[in-house]
């Protein structure tokens, strides 16, 4: 039962967002050198991540806290979505995808100086199940050459470099994290969709089999076996079929 109970409570804050203390989260997401890592260092005021005109400098996540109106959101700065070199970088790469994989509210940077037809492209290329949770950032706009001002109006408009929009956009993710469920940093676990149901569903066999222990040994045995193989899934690992047996044989079954 104390396990049941901290299930239910790390899936009642999960799904609520209401952990005293929580902070909301906002991924940076888009192509390599969209100028990520310099909107980083512009909302958080601080030197984070490594600035470079070759693209793929970020290579790991780089997280930064913007404190606006007496409110904090962390920032998680992702790696560029590209082509993977080597096995370092794509087991990077796939950290990231799964991490926006998630429900978290995502930024998605744009190069505002590249051709609007190719940002549209990547619009195109965006998963649909993204799309409710998204909102596009236009960087460089202090460059003589950028996007007409009627494309992508819902976009916001940024010079990291300069500082032109900066603020607008501190105060939108402030004000769009509070209304996003997203993760919260306080959080042991940062769960996609399809975790939660796992561990869900692990919490209500645990349940049922507190329920059936009465109802003799060998039902108890197959309730827990099945809350286990969902953690499993969860964390990747399984257990071993012998391990198990000499664990579930102490429930002396039969007697």
């Amino acid at each position: 039962e104390p396990i049941l109970a901290d299930l239910d409570q790390m899936l009642g804050a999960r799904s609520s967002g209401s952990v005293a203390g929580a902070i909301p989260r906002i991924l940076l997401w888009g192509r390599p050198n969209a100028g990520k890592s310099s909107l980083l260092n512009a909302l958080t005021g601080e030197e984070l991540a490594i600035v470079d005109a070759a693209a793929g400098t970020t290579t790991d996540a780089v997280r930064g806290l913007l404190m606006e109106s007496g409110r904090e959101v962390e920032i998680l700065d992702l790696p560029g979505d590209r082509e993977a070199q080597g096995e370092v970088e794509s087991r990077a790469l796939e950290r990231a995808r799964d991490v926006v994989d998630a429900d978290d509210p995502i930024v998605w940077v744009i190069d505002g100086s590249r051709d609007a037809a190719e940002i549209e492209q990547e619009r195109a290329s965006l998963p649909e199940e993204w799309r409710s949770r998204v909102h596009p950032v236009l960087t460089r706009c202090d460059r003589e050459r950028f996007v007409d001002p009627q494309f992508l109006p819902e976009a916001s408009r940024v010079s990291s470099k300069s500082g032109e929009g900066i603020a607008a956009l501190r105060q939108h993710l402030v004000a769009w994290s509070a209304r996003s469920a997203g993760q919260q940093r306080s959080d042991a676990l940062r769960f996609n969709a399809r975790q939660w149901q796992l561990v869900s569903t692990c919490r209500d066999r645990l349940s049922l089999a507190i329920v059936q222990a009465d109802a003799g040994p060998e039902l108890l045995v197959e309730d827990l076996k099945d809350a286990l193989r969902h953690l499993e899934e969860v964390t990747g690992e399984s257990t071993p079929e012998d391990v198990l047996d000499l664990i579930f044989s102490r429930f002396c079954l039969g007697k």
